[in-house]
């Protein structure tokens, strides 16, 4: 089905029915996006805690390197375990 007749089809609605079509989109925005923010975090904790920034050519020996993820629903910080 093409974008143009799509927008027909909508356009034919009545105001209740495309309200709920409006709603029902953007609850599966919402999940999509929690979904994806999920695997963004779970990858990054992986990808720093095996990545050893601290070992890193540049890094001077003297500098302590922390790793930390912020929970964005609640702003607490947990700090990456090495």
């Amino acid at each position: 089905m093409s974008l143009r007749s799509m927008v027909r089809k909508i356009s034919r609605l009545k105001q209740p029915y495309f309200d709920q079509i409006v709603e029902k989109i953007k609850v599966s925005i919402f999940l999509i996006l929690n979904i994806m923010i999920d695997q963004i975090i779970a990858f990054n904790k992986t990808f720093v805690a095996q990545k050893g920034y601290e070992t890193h050519p540049l890094v001077p020996k003297d500098i302590v390197v922390r790793g930390f993820i912020i929970d964005s629903e609640t702003g607490a910080l947990e700090e990456i375990e090495r």
